[in-house]
């Protein structure tokens, strides 16, 4: 990985700091930016709970706006590997990209850790296809690393058709 100058240039904009205690304030605007994403992206449930990212993750990494949380990283660092468990943001200012910016940082955190690799946690429907546009991108096909973009994107767009039958 490698950031472009678009991204380089966006992350001037966006404070990033670690947070080391959370309380429960805290909690609070990350439940509120977890729910803003989540209804952004349309998934139908979330993955986690605030508790549940705090207590899978070793650290984080918080994004600020003009002195405002507008998101968030939650990621754990395995055997010289960073894997990144869960990223929120508002998406109230879509031009910051903050999602490529996160990446940029997420890279920055694992190359000071000296990790060999970057997970971008898992890839499900069509909201995780931009994943396949890092360079260096492979996915895991249940058998060994895949490289294929396009088959990669193909399945997410699949996910989307998947429906849950409650009995």
């Amino acid at each position: 990985y490698s950031p472009n100058r678009t991204t380089v240039k966006c992350a001037k904009d966006i404070k990033f700091y670690p947070e080391l205690i959370i309380n429960n304030h805290k909690k609070e605007l990350i439940k509120d930016i977890y729910d803003k994403y989540t209804k952004h992206k349309g998934f139908k449930e979330t993955s986690y709970t605030v508790d549940e990212m705090l207590a899978n993750s070793h650290g984080n990494i918080f994004y600020a706006y003009k002195n405002n949380l507008i998101g968030f990283l939650f990621y754990k660092i395995v055997n010289k590997n960073f894997l990144a468990i869960e990223f929120g943001w508002d998406y109230e200012n879509p031009s910051l990209s903050l999602g490529s910016v996160s990446m940029y940082y997420a890279w920055r955190v694992a190359k000071h850790q000296r990790c060999e690799y970057i997970y971008m946690s898992a890839g499900y429907e069509s909201s995780c296809q931009y994943k396949a546009n890092f360079r260096g991108f492979q996915w895991w096909t249940g058998i060994n690393w895949s490289d294929n973009t396009k088959q990669y994107k193909e399945l997410c767009l699949a996910d989307d058709r998947v429906q849950v039958v409650n009995y």
